[in-house]
């Protein structure tokens, strides 16, 4: 973190998909960390990030949330290395899903699967 409490933009390659907070801006990225100080706030958030289908943006928020919530805690608590969490979570990185699902289970979340509410081009049984 800088001395302003804004963490420093991270260098990304042409194409990848910036994280929410870092779209937003500087002013943004204060509120928005300190948003997520509460179990609903995170579930509405990634519930909504999970929607879109697009699996770097959850990779990205995933990163905004532990990171809101310490990198470290939340590593220990997954029973994984605090570098294992900043490897899974590093843009372009392709995290085993059993490592997301001890870093959700240290956040206190869940992953449930419901139907969508318009199936287009869904497989019929």
């Amino acid at each position: 973190m800088t001395e302003s409490g804004i963490l420093p933009p991270q260098r990304r390659k042409p194409g990848q998909t910036p994280s929410i907070r870092r779209q937003a801006g500087p002013d943004f990225c204060v509120f928005f960390l300190h948003g997520l100080n509460s179990k609903a706030a995170v579930a509405a958030y990634m519930s909504e990030i999970v929607a879109t289908g697009n699996a770097e943006l959850f990779q990205s928020a995933m990163n905004d949330v532990v990171r809101a919530y310490g990198m470290g805690k939340v590593a220990a608590r997954a029973d994984i290395t605090r570098e294992g969490a900043y490897k899974a979570l590093r843009e372009g990185s392709k995290p085993r899903f059993e490592t997301i699902l001890k870093m959700l289970d240290a956040l206190g979340m869940q992953l449930a699967i419901e139907p969508k509410t318009t199936p287009d081009g869904a497989v019929e049984a």
